[in-house]
């Protein structure tokens, strides 16, 4: 019996590849065929068509559409420097976002069925144009005393004991690097350190595990932050200079002061270079 080898829309072909920044000649190798697909004198059997949609991250069904699908934007706004939207890595991104949100609907949606009761913090900043305000209520709000970076000695120690603040407090913190633990779909740090998705119940933080420890822990600050300004969003390799929305820049003064009061910077500013304060202060930058 002949394989069924279905008449499909040949543009396809190219869009898929050209998304994951590949040319013909990088995929013969895996299917001998592909530029008599592309060029339609050839046709895939079905079984052929499935596995190269799965192999590409698309829908089969897209095989059978008039035209070539546009490429999806983020699904929540993503600030960087990179803005390399069409690549495979985007691709990554993108849909890490989606996992997640559906992990947040799940359980913003079970702790609505069980009673439980809104987190007080979310959006309490909302209209809060003072720095210093929303600063104090983030610290009293994790009970951090001025100085509590410096009795963690490690970046790792003061990981976990912001990770078990987070969780205690009901906001849900997640590692990755990869998409759904895929060790082939990378998640690069120029395109996303990390983001946050605001929910009433159950807010989430993404942080991008790729990235230094350091700077991991710069990340959870600062999408902490738009917690608090009920704030949706994401970033990568961007100089705060260079933020174009003045909410992105103030959760990250925010983080940088949570990190590094000033005036523990300033007391030890003097008697340290600027390497041996990052290595006690554990930042990923001195804003002072």
């Amino acid at each position: 019996m002949n394989a069924i080898r279905p008449e499909v829309n040949n543009k396809i072909f190219s869009w898929a590849i050209a998304r994951k920044g590949l040319t013909p000649s990088d995929v013969v190798s895996i299917y001998p065929k592909f530029i008599e697909w592309q060029n339609g004198t050839a046709h895939a059997t079905v079984k052929q068509l499935k596995d190269f949609s799965k192999r590409y991250y698309f829908p089969f069904g897209y095989f059978f559409l008039d035209s070539v699908p546009e490429n999806a934007k983020p699904a929540i706004p993503f600030f960087r420097c990179a803005d390399e939207y069409n690549t495979a890595e985007d691709i990554n991104v993108n849909e890490t976002v989606e996992i997640l949100q559906e992990r947040q609907e799940w359980l913003s949606d079970y702790f609505k069925e069980n009673n439980a009761d809104k987190n007080p913090v979310i959006g309490i900043y909302k209209n809060e144009k003072d720095m210093t305000t929303i600063l104090q209520g983030i610290c009293a709000y994790l009970e951090l005393e001025d100085d509590w970076n410096l009795k963690l000695k490690t970046p790792e120690k003061t990981l976990a004991f912001l990770r078990d603040k987070f969780e205690e407090r009901n906001i849900i913190a997640t590692f990755n690097s990869v998409v759904n633990n895929n060790a082939h779909r990378a998640i690069p740090v120029k395109l996303c350190r990390g983001f946050c998705l605001v929910d009433d119940y159950a807010p989430f933080i993404f942080v991008n595990s790729a990235d230094s420890k350091k700077a991991q822990i710069f990340t959870m600050l600062h999408e902490l932050a738009h917690i608090f300004i009920s704030f949706t969003s994401g970033f990568g390799d961007c100089g705060a200079e260079k933020l174009p929305d003045s909410r992105e820049s103030l959760c990250d003064k925010i983080a940088a002061e949570i990190l590094v009061p000033k005036n523990i910077l300033l007391k030890y500013k003097a008697s340290k270079s600027n390497a041996e304060l990052s290595d006690f202060l554990k930042p990923t930058k001195l804003s002072y």
